[in-house]
C-alpha cells in the first residue's frame, strides 16, 4: 500500500514538473498567427470572410474568446474599419468574421466602401513577446474585388444564365448534374463531366 502511494506521489509531482515546463515553454515563444480571406476575389457588393489562426489567443479553452483585425483599401487606407472575430468553439484558436462590401455607403461597422479594382488589406496585428503589451507583428492577407457580382447575386437578380458572368476571370459556368450551375476552372468541369454553358 505504502509503495502504491509513493509511486501515485511520484507520477503526480512528475505530470505537474512537466505541465509547467510545457506552459513556461508556450509563453516564452509565441506560436504564429495566421490569417487569410477565404476567397481570392469578391465582388463589390459580396460578403467578405476572413479568418485567422492564433492559438495564442485561445486563452480560455472553456471560453469562446474574440480578437479583432483591421481591414482597408489600399487606396484609402484611412477609410479602414475594425472587425471583431469570433472563436469558431471554446478551444479551437481559430477565429472567423465577416464583413460586408459597398460602392454606395460609406464604410463603417463591418461594411467596407470599395470601388471595383480595389486591393482590400486584412491586417492582424499582435505582440511577438507574451510578456509584453508592444504590438511589433503583423499579419495581413489581400484579395482583389472585382466588378462581377457574386453567382449568387447574379442568379438572386434573375440574369439570364446565358449572362451570368463568373467573377473569377479564369472560371467557367458550368452546369452541374442536379441542374445548378457553379464557377469553377474548366479542368474541374470536364473531370467531373459538368456541362459548360456558354455565355454572351
Amino acid at each position: 500500500m505504502m509503495k502504491s502511494k509513493l509511486f501515485l506521489f511520484l507520477a503526480t509531482s512528475l505530470f505537474a514538473v512537466y505541465s509547467i515546463d510545457a506552459y513556461a515553454q508556450f509563453e516564452s515563444e509565441r506560436p504564429d498567427a495566421y490569417l487569410e480571406w477565404l476567397r481570392e476575389t469578391y465582388s463589390s457588393t459580396d460578403t467578405g470572410v476572413i479568418r485567422v489562426v492564433d492559438a495564442y489567443m485561445n486563452q480560455n479553452p472553456e471560453k469562446i474568446e474574440t480578437l479583432t483585425v483591421t481591414i482597408y483599401s489600399e487606396e484609402r487606407e484611412s477609410e479602414g474599419i475594425i472587425v471583431e472575430l469570433i472563436e469558431t468553439y471554446e478551444s479551437a484558436g481559430i477565429f472567423e468574421g465577416t464583413m460586408f462590401f459597398t460602392t454606395t455607403d460609406t464604410s463603417s461597422g463591418h461594411r467596407l466602401h470599395v470601388i471595383p479594382g480595389d486591393l482590400i488589406i486584412a491586417e492582424y496585428t499582435y505582440s511577438s513577446d507574451p510578456t509584453s503589451n508592444v504590438l511589433d507583428t503583423s499579419v495581413v492577407d489581400e484579395i482583389q474585388i472585382t466588378g462581377i457580382p457574386s453567382l449568387k447575386t447574379q442568379l438572386d437578380r434573375g440574369t439570364p444564365i446565358n449572362e451570368i458572368q463568373c467573377p473569377n476571370p479564369e472560371h467557367v459556368l458550368a452546369e452541374r448534374p442536379n441542374e445548378k450551375t457553379a464557377c469553377v476552372k474548366q479542368s474541374t468541369a470536364e473531370k467531373l463531366n459538368w456541362t459548360l454553358i456558354i455565355q454572351i
